[in-house]
């Protein structure tokens, strides 16, 4: 899956795009946790609700810059 969304995006360079795989996942692995502790799963397959507000910010910058 992650290939075939790089693969897009490298199709489309000008696309906005939140990549939420960066944001949990290093190099050669995903952590459960960010550095300052705030846990990013609620369970298998979804992330918190803290940690999804902690991206807001971004969230809302791509928001903005897709809809100029």
């Amino acid at each position: 899956m992650r290939a075939a969304e790089l693969h897009v995006l490298r199709s489309h360079p000008e696309l906005p795009y939140y990549d939420a795989h960066s944001a949990i996942c290093g190099e050669s692995s995903c952590a459960m946790t960010t550095d300052g502790g705030l846990a990013l799963y609620a369970d298998r397959s979804h992330i918190t609700m803290t940690f999804a507000f902690s991206q807001l910010d971004q969230l809302s910058r791509l928001i903005e810059q897709a809809t100029r």
